[in-house]
């Protein structure tokens, strides 16, 4: 039987248990069976121990890891740029932004969103905003990620309505699903040929890829924004 939790340490742990045999036996037990390790878990008040809430157990990697609930927080500008700059695989961060938002497991940063103004200029950027970027940390397990993009969206989504924007844009390379985007309640706006926006009366660093583009967006209950194409790049 088990006896109790051993130790208990960010997302891993140790169980104590009656001998060597019946430890290996629970182990394997529980890998086989993720629900019931999470099961097994509350019961022996893990949450209580950790004071975060359990949301599942990962048996994907050897051993087994804790997926707690995921929760959405503020984050400083300087944090979530330096977040970016870490762990985003083909963009620097931006050089500025109206607000942004960090998604944790337990006691891992998992990802975060960084919404700013509108590249495009012929955006009214006084109604519409955009996500600039929104980066995950993939060298955690994918367990600990799931639904954390779409979290990220509709949280940037309900925060710019609340902020007074009428409309959220962003926009993914044609090679991504945009899954995350559609569990968020976003919808394909528009598609772009590619390229930059820099321009001999306006030279701009290209900080993202050149390649096409899709636009997403998302209404926010208020009067559409003018001056929104839908073949603007």
């Amino acid at each position: 039987m088990i006896q109790e939790i051993a130790e208990c340490w960010g997302h891993e742990f140790t169980l104590e248990t009656c001998c060597e045999a019946r430890h290996a036996m629970l182990v394997a037990e529980l890998n086989a069976d993720p629900k019931l390790a999470a099961e097994r878990l509350r019961e022996m008040s893990f949450e209580d121990l950790t004071g975060q809430r359990l949301r599942a157990v990962d048996a994907s990697l050897p051993g087994l890891i804790a997926d707690f609930r995921l929760r959405v927080e503020p984050v400083a500008f300087r944090d979530a740029k330096a977040f970016v700059a870490a762990h985003h695989e083909h963009c620097k961060p931006p050089a500025g932004w109206r607000f942004g938002a960090a998604c944790w497991n337990g006691p891992s940063l998992v990802g975060v969103v960084m919404v700013g103004r509108p590249v495009a200029r012929m955006i009214d950027a006084s109604q519409v905003v955009e996500v600039n970027r929104l980066c995950l940390d993939r060298n955690l397990p994918d367990a600990l990620r799931q639904n954390a993009s779409s979290m990220l969206y509709g949280h940037a989504a309900r925060e710019a309505k609340r902020r007074g924007f009428s409309r959220i844009i962003t926009y993914t390379l044609s090679s991504e699903s945009g899954h995350s985007l559609v569990a968020a309640g976003w919808t394909v706006d528009g598609h772009s040929r590619g390229g930059g926006w820099s321009c001999p009366s306006r030279p701009r660093e290209a900080n993202t890829p050149t390649e096409p583009k899709t636009r997403w967006a998302r209404d926010l209950g208020r009067k559409a924004a003018p001056g929104l194409r839908k073949t603007a790049a």
